[in-house]
């Protein structure tokens, strides 16, 4: 059973490839004022979609018969965690959260607990409950970096978190820590959901581009944060410092509140 749902993952992977490579040629379609284009071309990203959507439920139904039959399965950690992934990429997060409880009281050791508990975080903060947000986003760090993937991501949700609560001086030296996590990770792999996030903050005009190699926020005669920025071989955390310095700029530049005390 692990095999076939392990199977209809990896289709998965390559049928949401072919939805998102509809996305540039729709996009141009509509530049080009092109309608007939952009008809045809949508009407062939829903079919992949529709796809994809039946792949990932096959998936869901096959990891859940697992579930349910065999409760012992000596990988149900990793099962627990694909069910509840493949719930949330259904958009069903309710069922998806009660999955992942079940894995991190299962299984608090697991390599896939980190991942349950930002499920939470994320779910708390979509919500607007940024101290709960901060409070699960903590639950995530506590799992060391090398061993968790999602590790860079929560320090940059936190420095969000603390930016809504209007500790401007706590958000800055969050993003601060991501910096100083990139440089020390450099093939950190959740570095380019970090770039995505900075990149449609991007296109709405939030920010300005990206920050300068050297940056200093000061306030009020308060202690300035340098913000060293080195250069990466291969670039390969640079989309990572993209997104936080760039928020590290806005934030020493937008307000003397930025660095206060």
């Amino acid at each position: 059973l692990l095999r076939q749902a392990n199977t209809y993952f990896e289709m998965q992977q390559a049928l949401n490839v072919r939805v998102r490579g509809f996305d540039q040629p729709i996009f141009e379609a509509q530049r080009a004022k092109n309608q007939n284009k952009v008809r045809e071309l949508t009407q062939q990203q829903t079919t992949a979609e529709g796809q994809l959507t039946k792949s990932r439920e096959s998936a869901i139904a096959a990891y859940a018969t697992l579930v349910q039959s065999h409760p012992n399965y000596r990988r149900m950690d990793e099962v627990l965690f694909s069910l509840a992934f493949g719930l949330e990429e259904l958009q069903q997060f309710d069922k998806a959260r009660q999955v992942y409880f079940r894995l991190i009281k299962g299984f608090p050791t697991s390599q896939y607990v980190p991942h349950a508990w930002l499920s939470f975080a994320e779910y708390y903060f979509n919500e607007g409950e940024m101290e709960s947000a901060n409070e699960m986003y903590g639950k995530v760090l506590e799992y060391p970096a090398e061993q968790n993937p999602v590790y860079g991501y929560a320090l940059y949700k936190m420095a969000w978190a603390a930016y809504n609560l209007e500790d401007y001086r706590g958000s800055l030296r969050k993003f601060v820590e991501t910096i100083e996590f990139a440089q020390a990770h450099p093939e950190g792999r959740d570095v380019e959901n970090l770039a995505r996030h900075y990149d449609k903050l991007m296109e709405r005009r939030a920010f300005a581009d990206t920050a300068p190699p050297m940056a200093e926020g000061g306030g009020n005669g308060g202690t300035s944060v340098p913000l060293f920025l080195g250069r990466g071989n291969g670039g390969t955390w640079v989309p990572l410092f993209r997104a936080a310095t760039g928020y590290c700029r806005f934030l020493a530049s937008c307000s003397s509140r930025a660095c206060s005390a």
